[in-house]
């Protein structure tokens, strides 16, 4: 899809992202996919999409993507050595790969089987240093390393052999790296060193002989977190290794640049609150957007975008709520500048720009429905965006 400037307001240079819809089989038949290539977005439509100011560049569908269940999240990685890129996308059998070099023209390059298709998991993939790792919530999945490097020159699809096969847990819902420190934090995990669903730290900075390092067993499953070393304006924690935690009813706030002394700093909660999905910083590290996944079902609200004020991170505040003129459920999301990227189930991709986080204050600006057969339902549509591209492109 292609993101359209408009004189009334000023983007950054976004023209794609590579469809994945969370459908199953039968709702892929019962809803066709009839735009599969290229379709502008004319007159607040591309093909059968509502849009606004996105076009639709190329789409592939779950059977095209080797898989015969569903699409749950993806990741993006561009080679540096040839300046391709790739879109990598977590799905029922395993981790599909895919040249998005050429949006026009996806070339799918294979699969990564999975160690263990329950359909009932949830998985996750992320990348460091020319790897990705790849985790599920299925019971003995593990971790999956694989060397990205392996895909230059691939033609025609393959079926991938991991490179190394993490064993120190049984599965996890999740994973945040920190790429700067090459830990990574694997959360809702299950089996062994499980850390009670929250934070199974590993090393990994010889990505095919990943090491366990420690748990941080104190909040009772973490769904999602991002670290980071701290740059933001608490000046007590300059350089710190920082984990930012959806919790459960919280966004908890950890010190984790100890691994044998990981301490909780701060956790702050909001109106009607039921369950932190996942969230991300601004880039000064002043303000955290988060969303929670049941307040739409359960209260009837808008979606809705939570803003914390983590400027103090042992006293962060919740600043107030920007809502959507739609009722699906938030998923994923990302803060790129001045723009925030949004997986929002069955309302698909939404991008807000922020005007004045202090209160709160965003206005949506561009959207792609991916799933144009229900603006409602909960767990259907669209569950992440991938943004990093610095080509323009978006998964």
């Amino acid at each position: 899809m292609q993101f359209r400037q408009k004189k009334r307001f000023k983007m950054p240079a976004i023209t794609t992202w590579f469809e994945r819809s969370l459908l199953s089989l039968a709702l892929l038949f019962a809803f066709p996919v009839l735009a599969s290539a290229q379709t502008a977005c004319v007159d607040g439509m591309a093909g059968q999409y509502s849009c606004n100011n996105v076009d639709l560049l190329s789409h592939l569908s779950l059977a095209e993507l080797g898989d015969i269940g569903r699409a749950q999240d993806n990741w993006g990685w561009k080679d540096p050595q040839t300046g391709r890129y790739y879109a990598i996308v977590s799905m029922f059998l395993g981790t599909s790969f895919v040249d998005v070099t050429d949006p026009l023209n996806p070339v799918y390059l294979g699969k990564m089987l999975a160690a263990n298709t329950d359909k009932g998991a949830a998985s996750d993939v992320k990348t460091y240093a020319n790897h990705a790792f790849f985790v599920s919530s299925a019971q003995n999945t593990g971790m999956q390393v694989f060397d990205l490097t392996r895909l230059r020159g691939v033609i025609s699809p393959q079926i991938f052999e991991p490179d190394f096969l993490y064993t120190d847990i049984g599965g996890a819902h999740n994973i945040a790296i920190n790429e700067e420190t090459a830990y990574a934090y694997l959360v809702g995990g299950n089996g062994i060193k499980n850390c009670g669903g929250d934070l199974h730290i590993v090393d990994i900075s010889t990505p095919k002989s990943p090491t366990w390092v420690g748990c941080f067993t104190v909040l009772d499953n973490i769904h999602d977190t991002q670290c980071v070393i701290y740059r933001g304006p608490h000046g007590k924690y300059q350089g710190v290794e920082i984990c930012f935690a959806s919790n459960g009813p919280n966004l908890s706030i950890i010190d984790v640049s100890d691994k044998n002394n990981i301490s909780l700093l701060g956790q702050v909660a909001w109106p009607q609150q039921t369950f932190a999905h996942q969230g991300w910083l601004t880039g000064d590290q002043q303000y955290f957007l988060m969303g929670d996944e049941g307040d739409e079902n359960q209260f009837g609200l808008n979606t809705r975008t939570i803003v914390m004020d983590v400027s103090d991170l042992e006293n962060p505040v919740y600043v107030g709520s920007h809502f959507a003129d739609t009722i699906a459920t938030d998923h994923n999301q990302y803060v790129i500048g001045n723009y925030v990227y949004q997986a929002n189930y069955s309302v698909g991709l939404r991008i807000l720009r922020i005007d004045d986080l202090g209160s709160a204050a965003m206005t949506e600006v561009a959207w792609f429905d991916t799933l144009p057969a229900n603006d409602n339902l909960f767990g259907l549509g669209a569950w992440n965006v991938y943004p990093f591209f610095d080509n323009g492109t978006l998964l």
